[in-house]
């Protein structure tokens, strides 16, 4: 009965570690981003790193924006950096706003794919659109768009 008590003392400890080496960073953070998620891999200029594919929430929530970054692994000169962001022009249209239910990033092959289920602002159905955007390692994408079937 003693040892219950202890295990459930234990387990009631406050969640944030005394080590947590990013807590400060993380409780800065906008609330505006949804997702943060490294995936894939490049290669350019002597360099390589992986990407990062982030994804925000815009008019409290009404539409979405995705931003792709490639971060360069450390060096014995310096730690992790990122060397480049594009923003998917295609997608970050104010005047044309997308909402992503899922966004997807993984290998594929040599390249790396995301992959984005969303709705359109200015469709009169319910219909999704997938979004493919196959990022290249100079830091540009090719981007493709096909309209699910079924509903939301």
């Amino acid at each position: 009965m003693h040892l219950g008590f202890a295990v459930t003392a234990a387990l009631t400890l406050p969640a944030q570690a005394a080590q947590s080496i990013l807590v400060d960073q993380v409780a800065g953070l906008s609330v505006v981003w949804r997702s943060v998620q490294r995936c894939g891999a490049w290669k350019a200029d002597g360099r390589e790193g992986h990407f990062r594919v982030i994804v925000g929430d815009v008019y409290d929530g009404a539409g979405s924006e995705l931003y792709v970054q490639r971060v360069a692994h450390a060096t014995q000169q310096q730690g992790p950096v990122v060397v480049g962001t594009v923003s998917i022009s295609e997608l970050n249209d104010d005047h044309a706003q997308y909402d992503f239910q899922a966004v997807e990033c993984r290998r594929e092959g040599q390249s790396t794919l995301v992959q984005v289920v969303a709705t359109f602002e200015h469709d009169e159905d319910d219909r999704r659109h997938l979004i493919a955007l196959r990022l290249t390692d100079a830091g540009q994408y090719k981007l493709s768009r096909r309209i699910l079937r079924g509903r939301r």
